[in-house]
């Protein structure tokens, strides 16, 4: 199994979190989780996203460059990242 997040690459921003919730429904009520207007979910370390079946794990942190991630997942691969067409310098599509 492999885990995507909005906000966790360019081509998913962190918008996309509203249509998400949309689809789950009532989210406060069924586990709590409340989306603010500004995309803060509360409580604080509430995350949101996917996950899908893959033959090879897949984390959305092999395509950040970004060096100081608390949150990282995965080592950064830049050769994975030129494969899905991410500028390795700016972690941009």
């Amino acid at each position: 199994m492999s885990f995507m997040a909005p906000g966790s690459l360019p081509d998913w921003p962190l918008e996309e979190q509203k249509p998400l919730f949309n689809l789950l429904g009532n989210v406060k009520a069924a586990i709590g989780v409340n989306l603010t207007d500004s995309l803060l979910m509360l409580p604080v370390k509430s995350i949101s996203g996917i996950y899908f079946p893959v033959e090879a794990s897949f984390y959305s942190c092999q395509l950040c460059p970004r060096q100081k991630c608390e949150g990282r997942k995965a080592r950064y691969d830049k050769k994975r990242a030129r494969e899905y067409g991410i500028n390795p310098s700016t972690g941009q599509g």
